[in-house]
């Protein structure tokens, strides 16, 4: 996680992760200021076949995949909770 950690990011990890980072991770701003190596490596991934769009929107998918599932069980929780 330390690698995601930088200023106005949007934490929703789990809150297991977000103990363990806490107990064990560097809270640094390593996602600014790297833009060159950033290139470098996408450069490499491309040329060694790895289509980054492809990775990213699968990325996006599952996240979103994710999110719902999490929302529709919180939504149950307060349903419950609520006697809705």
């Amino acid at each position: 996680m330390d690698e995601l950690a930088g200023k106005d990011v949007v934490n929703t990890m789990p809150m297991e992760t977000l103990v363990a980072f806490r107990d064990h991770g560097d809270a640094r701003d390593r996602l600014s200021g790297e833009g060159e190596n950033a290139k470098k490596v996408l450069d490499e991934l491309n040329s060694a076949g790895v289509d980054f769009s492809q990775v990213t929107d699968q990325l996006l998918e599952d996240g979103i995949e994710s999110f719902a599932q999490a929302m529709e069980k919180l939504l149950q929780g307060v349903e419950k909770y609520v006697g809705g």
